[in-house]
């Protein structure tokens, strides 16, 4: 799953990111870091780009042997000075 979401993310971002695991009991959070640049593009229009980039990621939870625990995706904005 990690691969596909840098995949689409290197098409969306023009700034490096960071993508961080977090592999919980019930759930597998995916956050991701981006610059404040990036934001519109990688959100997008009242986060229907967010949206699907989740949706893809549940699709492809159903088909894996995690498809009993939660995915969480998280885009956090940081601004670099």
């Amino acid at each position: 799953m990690e691969e596909v979401l840098k995949a689409i993310l290197n098409n969306l971002c023009s700034k490096p990111y960071e993508i961080n695991r977090v592999d919980g009991e019930f759930a597998i959070m995916f956050e991701v870091k981006i610059d404040s640049v990036d934001a519109p593009v990688v959100v997008g229009k009242k986060g229907s780009v967010a949206d699907a980039i989740r949706t893809i990621l549940y699709a492809m939870n159903i088909s894996t042997k995690y498809s009993k625990k939660r995915i969480i995706f998280q885009v956090c904005v940081v601004e670099e000075e």
